[in-house]
């Protein structure tokens, strides 16, 4: 066994790449990925294109994992590297750094693929624009008001918003409830919903309904963040990953009379 190898288990591995990679306008096209030799985990900042929404993750590797030094992987085509994981029939990936390539294979396979790394930095200043991982934490700390949708609630929701025919959403939250209105009719409750735990404070948010692409695509619970007219936070826990979406609010004409 190579002394730098990251064993991955695939089905989790695409499940999390196909989460964070979004889709449409936001699709995210760069990635930088931060390898923890002692933690055996990958750690992604992906911001959207769109700057609409920006995520930050980890992923942890099999405990069969040796891989001994801290690396940081620039993916210059997010998609051709999602594209080639899916291509692999066994159960997992083995990913080893060799100078500027990114060896990816598979035990049950006869085959591999080199894929030439990109320059982390050149991602960090053109796709990422500056933005890193310290500012993702300091935006994080704004994050309150914690709630949480069951599998279940996460579907009724999105039931709710399939009719709704528009670019935009606004949920309106209370203790006991989340009201779903139009952004054409704000005063039109297009239904609600009852939290199985529902959040401290009331709150009022527009939303893009890139949110409703991300629930189709997340198949777990989740938490969510949401105060007035502040960061929506969005956050996945399971076995293999987690990620935290942080999803930025649409402002005009979010409050009434407006």
């Amino acid at each position: 066994m190579n002394k730098e190898e990251m064993i991955i288990k695939k089905d989790s591995f695409v499940e999390y790449l196909n989460i964070i990679a979004l889709k449409g306008n936001s699709e995210v096209k760069q990635v930088i990925f931060n390898i923890d030799a002692k933690e055996k985990s990958i750690s992604t900042l992906a911001p959207s294109p769109t700057a609409i929404i920006v995520s930050n993750s980890i992923f942890l590797l099999d405990k069969k994992s040796t891989v001994k030094t801290d690396e940081i992987l620039g993916i210059e085509d997010f998609s051709l590297f999602r594209k080639i994981i899916n291509s692999f029939k066994g159960d997992y990936i083995i990913l080893k750094k060799n100078n500027n390539y990114l060896n990816i294979s598979s035990v049950l396979d006869n085959y591999e693929v080199n894929l030439i790394l990109a320059d982390p930095d050149f991602i960090t200043k053109t796709a990422y624009n500056g933005f890193d991982v310290n500012k993702f934490k300091e935006k994080a700390k704004e994050l309150e008001n914690e709630f949480s949708l069951s599998v279940t609630e996460k579907n009724n929701f999105l039931t709710a918003i399939s009719s709704l025919g528009s670019d935009d959403i606004v949920l309106e939250g209370s203790t006991e409830k989340l009201n779903i209105l139009s952004n054409k009719k704000e005063n039109n409750i297009i239904a609600y919903l009852k939290y199985s735990n529902p959040p401290k404070e009331s709150f009022k948010v527009r939303l893009s309904t890139i949110i409703v692409q991300l629930l189709s695509t997340i198949k777990t619970d989740i938490k969510c963040y949401a105060k007035t007219d502040n960061l929506f936070g969005l956050e996945v826990n399971v076995e293999n990953y987690s990620v935290m979406f942080m999803i930025a609010p649409i402002i005009e004409n979010v409050t009434e009379g407006e």
